[in-house]
């Protein structure tokens, strides 16, 4: 009993989460601690007010972009489904982690892990004037990606559902890498 203490208390102390039963193996979250996340929590009115790395000024208060809570447009998956079909023209972001988006991804998304969204985004080369959607797996970390993606000007909203949403209205996903073109020598 004293070394399931043990380990108990290590796993803790490694910020793990808490085994239930002995062998049973401890799940990471994937999710930064909170400590990385934090804002400064000072008052604010603009973005500009909010000194040092990713803080922006949200409901008047210094925080981390990624903290950026609260409801965010929303697509049903038929409806982008529909919109992709006519041809409207879109720009879809996908903020999954790489191995999410190799395993399955709608055509044409462009891929940007949430977490460095910020840092990217001149690099995505998205044009203010054509819709863009947010996709993840559950439409969580497309919210804040939204939220970010609205601050700068976009007309931005998020897959309802994320993909998974997508996988079971049975629409089209493809799979693999992104085919980039190779550079000219």
């Amino acid at each position: 009993m004293r070394p399931f203490v043990v380990l108990f208390s290590l796993a803790g102390a490694l910020g793990l989460a808490a085994c239930h039963s002995p062998g049973a193996i401890p799940k990471s979250s994937p999710r930064p601690p909170d400590d990385a996340l934090a804002g400064k929590g000072e008052p604010c009115q603009t973005d500009d007010d909010c000194a040092g790395d990713k803080l922006v000024c949200d409901a008047g208060e210094c925080i981390n972009w990624m903290r950026m809570a609260g409801p965010a447009p929303e697509i049903s998956p038929e409806e982008l489904a529909a919109r992709i079909d006519a041809g409207q023209p879109l720009q879809i972001v996908d903020v999954r982690t790489g191995p999410e988006f190799r395993g399955a991804r709608i055509a044409g998304a462009r891929h940007v892990p949430i977490s460095r969204l910020a840092d990217e985004l001149p690099e995505l080369g998205l044009d203010p004037a054509i819709p863009v959607v947010t996709i993840c797996l559950t439409a969580h970390r497309s919210i804040p990606a939204t939220r970010l993606l609205q601050r700068h000007g976009y007309d931005v909203v998020q897959l309802a559902g994320g993909m998974t949403a997508w996988r079971k209205a049975e629409l089209p996903r493809v799979r693999g890498s992104e085919k980039k073109p190779k550079p000219k020598r």
